[in-house]
C-alpha cells in the first residue's frame, strides 16, 4: 500500500501520487491497475448486462442490485421480506425500483428503523437507518402500503399514529419527480404534508408522460467547485503580498488588473445570514481541513464585518463558472450538508458575489429581486422547512429534493395580504427579508437591486426574533395550516424548545408564532389590518447605519 496515496488531501494530489508510483514502485502500481480493471469490468456487467433494469445507475450499491434481484425470483402470488437501508426507498438512484414496485402496488410494507440505540445490531454504527421493505408477487395488488419510521425497536410498531398508509397517489403527490417515499414521523404528519402538498406547487417539476416540465421561478441550480476536485485553484491568504488591497474580505491587486474573491462553505452562513462564521485552515495529519469561528452579534453590529473564508479564487474563474451570478453580485446560497435532526434542515440566505464550494447550492432565478426575497422567506419559513424534515433522510440536501419541496407561486406575492388589505404580500414580506439580510455592506447590490437605496440595517437579536416570528406565522396561514396543526408543525423543532425552555423557561418561539398567527387570522376576520409588534416598524430608516444613531433611535 502507499501512505501517500492513502493521505493525499484531495484528488489533484491523490493523482500526481498514483502517477508516481508507476515510476517507482511498478509493481504496486500494476496490482492498482489491475483491481481497477476488475472494479470496471463488474460495473459495466451490471450497467449494461440487462438483468438489473431499475437500480444500475448512479453509483452502483449491491444492497440495491440485492433488493431488485429480491423482486424479481420473487413467486408470483407470494409475499417476501428483506432488511436493507432505507435508502432503497428515499436517495434519487432508487427512485425508479421504488417507483415501479409502488407504481405495481407490489409494496406490502416499509418499517424504518434507526440504530441510534444499538439494540438490533450492536456491532453496527448507531446512526445507521434500516428498513424491513415487505413485497408481494406480481399476481398480487396491494392498495395502501403501510409505512413507518424513525423508529428505534420493534415495540415502537404497536405505537398509536406510528404505522399509517400512504397510496400510490399519495406518494405521487407528494414527490412527483422521483415518486419516492416522504420520511414521515407519523399518521399526524402525513394528513399536514398531504394537505399542503395539494395546495402549494412544488419548486420544480419535471416532464412525466402527459405532465409537463414547470418551473415557475426560473430556478437554475448552481453547483460551483468541489473543495477537493478544484482545490488547486483555490489559495489561502499567505498567497496574498504587499500588492494587494483588500475590500472586505475581496482581494484586490493594487493595479485592479486581479481581483480574488471568497469561497463560501456551508459552515460560514445560516437563514438570512451570510455572516455566521469565518473559517480558518487546521492543520490534521497530511490534510488540511477547516473549523468554524462563529461572528458574535457585537461584530455583526458592524456593517464592515466580514466572515472571512479559509480560501479564495480568481473572480475570473467564478465568472466562467457562472457570469449571471458574477454579474448580478449576488446569489441565494443553500446550504446543502444537513439534518432532519439539525434545529433547521433548510439554511438559506443572500451571498454576495463569490464562488461557491460544494457544500453552498447557489440558486439563480429568472424573478427579480423582490420576488426572489419572499421565495428566500417561503424557504426559511417553518412550514416549508417542517417539510425539509420529512424529505432529507441523511446528510445531503439533494437537489431533487429542493426541487420537490413547496414553494408557492411568485404570483402569490402579488395578490393582496390577507391581513393587511392596504399591501400585496410582496410590500408585507419584502421589508422584513431586507432588514435581516441587508446588514453588510458587501450585500449592497442586493439591497439596491430589491429597491432599498439606504445603509445596511443595525443587526439586532430581538428585533430579528419577531421579525422571524411574524413570517413564520405568515407561511403558516399562507399554507392553509390550521391553529391545530400549526402547533404540531411548530413542536417538530424540539432542538429549538429544548434550548430556549433551558435559556426562558418557556418555547417562546411557538408562544409568539402562535399569538400573531391568532392576530393575523383575527384581522382577516375583523379587516382591521394586523399591527406589527416592531417599533420601529420593518425597515424603517431609523434602523440603519449610520442614520440609526443620528436619529437617537436606541436598540431595545
Amino acid at each position: 500500500k502507499s501512505d501517500e496515496v492513502m493521505n493525499a488531501p484531495n484528488a489533484a494530489a491523490r493523482k500526481k501520487a498514483i502517477a508516481k508510483i508507476k515510476t517507482e514502485d511498478p509493481v504496486l502500481y500494476n496490482e492498482f491497475r489491475a483491481a481497477a480493471r476488475e472494479s470496471e469490468a463488474e460495473s459495466h456487467l451490471v450497467r449494461n448486462g440487462g438483468r438489473f433494469k431499475l437500480c444500475a445507475q448512479g453509483d452502483l450499491n449491491t444492497y440495491s442490485l440485492f433488493a431488485e434481484l429480491f423482486t424479481q425470483v420473487l413467486g408470483t402470488s407470494g409475499f417476501g421480506g428483506i432488511i436493507v437501508p432505507t435508502g432503497i426507498a428515499t436517495d434519487d438512484s432508487n427512485s425508479d425500483f421504488f417507483g415501479h414496485i409502488i407504481q405495481e402496488k407490489r409494496l406490502v410494507s416499509l418499517f424504518d428503523f434507526e440504530n441510534r440505540e444499538r439494540v438490533l445490531f450492536p456491532e453496527v454504527y448507531y446512526r445507521m437507518r434500516f428498513c424491513l421493505l415487505t413485497v408481494c408477487g406480481i399476481a398480487r395488488s396491494w392498495e395502501k402500503p403501510r409505512f413507518t419510521f424513525f423508529g428505534l425497536k420493534v415495540e415502537d410498531l404497536s405505537k398509536e399514529g406510528q404505522v399509517f398508509s400512504l397510496s400510490k397517489e399519495d406518494i405521487n403527490l407528494i414527490n412527483p419527480n422521483t415518486k419516492t417515499c416522504p420520511i414521515l414521523r407519523s399518521e399526524r404528519d402525513a394528513a399536514i404534508v398531504r394537505a399542503i402538498y395539494s395546495l402549494v406547487p412544488i419548486l420544480q417539476r419535471e416532464s412525466k408522460g402527459s405532465t409537463p416540465a414547470a418551473n415557475p421561478w426560473g430556478v437554475k441550480f448552481l453547483g460551483m467547485f468541489h473543495m477537493t476536485n478544484d482545490a488547486g485553484r483555490f489559495v489561502s491568504e499567505d498567497f496574498f503580498d504587499g500588492t494587494w488591497t483588500t475590500a472586505g474580505n475581496v482581494f484586490v491587486r493594487a493595479n485592479n488588473e486581479e481581483e480574488y474573491l471568497p469561497l463560501y462553505e456551508g459552515r460560514m452562513i445560516d437563514n438570512y445570514d451570510h455572516r455566521l462564521a469565518s473559517t480558518r485552515l487546521k492543520d490534521i495529519k497530511l490534510q488540511r481541513s477547516g473549523e468554524s469561528v462563529t461572528l458574535t452579534s457585537a461584530q455583526k453590529t458592524d456593517p464592515a464585518c466580514i466572515a472571512r473564508p479559509r480560501y479564495w479564487i480568481s473572480a475570473s474563474v467564478v465568472h466562467e463558472a457562472s457570469p449571471k451570478m458574477s454579474q448580478q453580485g449576488w446569489v441565494l446560497g443553500c446550504m446543502s450538508i444537513t439534518s432532519a435532526t439539525n434545529a433547521r434542515t433548510c439554511v438559506m440566505c443572500v451571498v454576495p458575489r463569490a464562488g461557491l464550494g460544494n457544500s453552498v447550492i447557489g440558486l439563480l432565478s429568472k424573478a427579480d429581486a423582490r420576488h426572489q426575497c419572499c421565495l428566500l422567506a417561503n424557504a426559511c419559513s417553518i412550514p416549508f422547512d417542517y417539510v425539509c424534515k420529512q424529505k432529507v433522510s441523511g446528510n445531503n440536501f439533494n437537489m431533487f429534493i429542493i426541487r420537490q419541496l413547496p414553494i408557492l407561486l411568485p404570483t402569490k406575492f402579488d395578490e393582496v395580504a390577507p391581513w393587511d388589505e392596504r399591501l400585496a404580500l410582496l410590500e408585507w414580506i419584502v421589508p422584513r427579508v431586507m432588514e435581516m439580510t441587508y446588514t453588510s455592506n458587501d450585500l449592497r447590490k442586493f439591497a439596491r437591486d430589491a429597491g432599498h437605496d439606504g445603509e445596511p440595517f443595525r443587526w439586532n437579536d430581538d428585533r430579528r426574533f419577531l421579525l422571524r416570528c411574524e413570517l413564520d406565522a405568515a407561511f403558516l396561514h399562507l399554507f392553509a395550516i390550521d391553529r391545530q396543526s400549526a402547533s404540531h408543525v411548530i413542536d417538530a423543532f424540539t432542538i429549538v424548545q429544548s434550548r430556549e425552555e433551558e435559556t426562558y423557561g418557556e418555547y417562546r418561539t411557538k408562544r409568539v408564532i402562535l399569538e400573531i398567527y391568532d392576530a393575523m387570522i383575527e384581522a382577516e376576520r375583523t379587516r382591521f389590518p394586523y399591527q406589527t409588534r416592531l417599533d420601529p416598524p420593518p425597515a424603517d430608516p431609523r434602523c440603519c447605519h449610520p442614520q440609526a444613531e443620528e436619529l437617537g433611535y436606541v436598540s431595545k
